[in-house]
């Protein structure tokens, strides 16, 4: 079968980072959207639709599916910021869109219905002797909305693992050697080092701990949490509620956050109830606020649009390749563009456009040759290139925020 994979920006509001990647390139857990879709339909052919200025980078993160394809078949249409089962697979060939609430989520189609879906960008408008169908399924349209599902996804994560029989024979071994492993039929770990004195509590809810992670002495863990391939915790860390992407440095303090992968917070200070991008460096001492004094419902501002999130908890929300200086102290429901700096001894501003400096002078534009350079270097010291596909993207969307 052909599933195509796409973005509805209506229904993804997922600024400061889907100016840099598409909805369904967000990490929900070990996964991110895109990745559940393909552990879900592994036996199908996956086809994504992006945003035409997303497309070259997107085919080169994904080189084995294509993107924005000009044939098109019968298939499933999936929106990509939702969390999929195979329950939705139709049981005959018949057409039939799907709905949550009011708004379409996708549908399996006919070749013309198909092209027809995609030239209304979407929308099944033109399909109304279609039938339609209301279905129960997860839709991100916030990132705080992925913030909220982090114990749901974590629990898929530990389902799936166990089946696959992964992650499961070193905790045998922490198990006859700790006495801190607590509800430990909830835990997964992978081939890791774990120093002493480390606490895992899984009894809010499941901890996986993924191959080659490095936790280190006095660190305490609580459940549900993931922590991906390769990634260290400091010494004297606390996690809870939280996924922690591939190849991250982690320290201080994280309650209720999603840290996708590369990202360096690996000294003292607190995040919590965030979403922070890959490629971040958050220096020693950033902290967040998450809660208002008048403990009000915290609001957020994309572009030009302010949003009414109706929560008391919520921190911040950090694009790609972002940089703090020591002792950044960042505002409820503040927002930082991807490819900012932020220098400043008092509090930034809640609202930093894209590649932006900012400091206690204002702001300005970053130079892009030396945010290129900046970028280059910083790959370098993890063994991975910056090649000429992503310098061109950041130059072109450099262009972009300049006009």
């Amino acid at each position: 079968m052909n599933i195509y994979v796409y973005e509805n920006t209506i229904l993804s509001k997922f600024y400061p980072l889907s100016s840099t990647k598409a909805c369904f390139e967000f990490r929900i857990s070990s996964d991110t959207f895109l990745d559940r879709i393909k552990k879900t339909f592994s036996d199908c052919k996956i086809n994504l639709f992006v945003r035409k200025e997303l497309r070259d980078v997107v085919s080169h993160r994904h080189p084995d599916l294509e993107v924005n394809p000009k044939n098109i078949e019968d298939g499933l249409w999936l929106v990509g910021n939702a969390v999929w089962n195979k329950n939705i697979i139709p049981k005959n060939n018949n057409e039939i869109v799907f709905f949550d609430d009011k708004n379409c989520i996708g549908a399996y189609l006919k070749k013309q219905s198909g092209k027809q879906f995609l030239d209304n960008n979407f929308s099944p408008k033109k399909l109304k002797s279609i039938k339609s169908k209301r279905i129960d399924i997860m839709l991100c349209r916030y990132l705080w909305d992925i913030i909220d599902h982090i114990g749901k996804n974590i629990n898929d994560d530990k389902k799936y693992f166990a089946e696959e029989g992964k992650l499961s024979e070193n905790l045998k071994f922490f198990e006859r050697n700790s006495k801190n492993l607590i509800n430990s039929q909830n835990i997964l770990i992978g081939k890791v080092e774990i120093q002493p004195n480390v606490v895992m509590d899984a009894t809010a809810g499941p901890i996986v701990i993924d191959d080659n992670v490095t936790i280190k002495s006095n660190t305490h863990l609580e459940g549900p949490l993931y922590v991906g391939c390769g990634s260290t915790i400091s010494p004297l860390t606390y996690v809870k509620n939280s996924v922690i992407g591939p190849l991250c440095k982690i320290g201080g303090e994280l309650n209720s956050v999603v840290v996708e992968g590369y990202t360096n917070k690996v000294h003292y200070g607190f995040l919590g109830n965030s979403y922070i991008g890959e490629w971040v460096n958050l220096g020693a001492g950033t902290s967040n606020s998450n809660l208002k004094n008048n403990y009000g419902k915290v609001r957020v501002q994309m572009n030009d649009e302010v949003f009414d999130t109706n929560r008391i908890h919520l921190g911040c929300f950090i694009g790609d390749f972002v940089k703090t200086s020591i002792g950044t102290k960042i505002n409820t429901g503040s927002v930082y563009g991807s490819g900012s700096m932020i220098f400043s001894k008092d509090f930034p501003s809640k609202n930093i456009p894209i590649l932006t400096w900012y400091t206690d002078n204002g702001m300005s534009k970053v130079s892009i040759d030396k945010f290129i350079l900046n970028c280059q270097r910083m790959k370098k010291r993890r063994g991975v290139d910056f090649d000429i596909v992503e310098e061109q993207f950041y130059r072109n969307l450099f262009v972009q925020i300049e006009k």
